[in-house]
Order: C-alpha cells, then structure tokens, then sequence
C-alpha cells in the first residue's frame, strides 16, 4: 500500500488512544469517587490534589508519548524502531482490555474505557497486519513486539502513574497548582 495509507492508518490509530484516553478521563472520576471516596494526593508546598488528577496526568503522559510513537512510525519510509514500537503499542492496548472488560464482566455494569478498549482490538489486528503485509516488520520482530507489549504493560502503566505524579508535584512546587 502507499504511504499515505499507513500514515493514515498511524493518524486513525493515534484518535482511537486519544479518543480512549478522553473517555476514562471523562468517566472515571465518578467511578473513582465513588471507590475512593474523598482520597487526596499531597503535593510539595502544600497543596492537595483529588486522587483523580493524577489519573488525568497519567492519561495526558499516555497521550502524548503514543502519538509520538505512531508519529514516529508514520513517518518511516521502511522498517524502523517507530513501527517496532507502534506494533508494540497495538499489542498494549489488546492486552489493556482486560483490565477494562473482566470488570465489567465481573460487575456487569460499565468500566471508564471499556467502549473504545473494545474497538482497539480490531484496530490493533488491521495495524499489525498492515505493519506485516507492507515488510515494515519481519514475522521476528513482530514476534518480539508483541511480546514486548504484553509483557511491559504493567510496568508501562508503572511509570505512566509516577511520570504523572512528578508531573504534579512540579508544577505544584513550581507554583502552577
């Protein structure tokens, strides 16, 4: 296929972890209340935040840092560590539907993110198989890109969670909160 064609197959797949990242944002706050009850985060000079910040700067950090990756593997004209890492990133957000759909299974009742955590699935299947198809990836490192976003999604998640709390604390000591 064309180049243009992955590159817009990077955009679609960058709207639906924006798209994903907005509708946790949005509906995880009452959800969160309602489990965590009134729980706040200290921060340096004082100043407290509601736990649910630092869920927002985590999903701002998740945002961003995956647009760069598929910005990244847009812009390859062959294979590259930007579509080894975007490949990486779609077999991240197949395994983050679990933590999305076995609670609301076991729930029965909806969880913040489990709508567009069920629409990257095929997403995710097209965007690997496209990464294949065109010889941007090898059946390797397809192999190890999907190993790599399976096994590091609970410490992607890890470092998300820190990556935002600093991020707060920053820019609470820096003032800004």
């Amino acid at each position: 296929m064309k180049r243009t064609s992955w590159q817009a197959l990077c955009g679609i797949a960058f709207l639906l972890v924006a798209l994903h990242d907005l509708e946790e944002a949005v509906t995880a706050p009452a959800f969160l209340r309602a489990w965590l009850g009134g729980f706040e985060v200290e921060l340096p000079r004082g100043r407290t935040v509601p736990m649910v910040a630092e869920l927002d700067a985590l999903l701002a950090w998740a945002t961003l840092l995956a647009g760069v990756l598929l910005l990244r593997a847009s812009r390859e004209r062959a294979a590259g560590w930007g579509t080894f890492a975007a490949c990486a990133l779609q077999v991240f957000l197949i395994v983050n539907l679990l933590p999305h759909a076995v609670p609301a299974v076991l729930r029965r009742a909806y969880v913040p993110g489990l709508a567009t955590s069920l629409a990257h699935v095929p997403l995710a299947v097209v965007f690997l198989r496209r990464a294949r198809r065109d010889a941007r990836i090898g059946r390797r490192g397809l192999a190890w890109a999907g190993a790599a976003g399976a096994v590091t999604y609970p410490l992607v998640l890890a470092a998300l969670y820190v990556l935002g709390h600093f991020s707060l604390a920053a820019l609470a000591a820096a003032g800004a909160l």
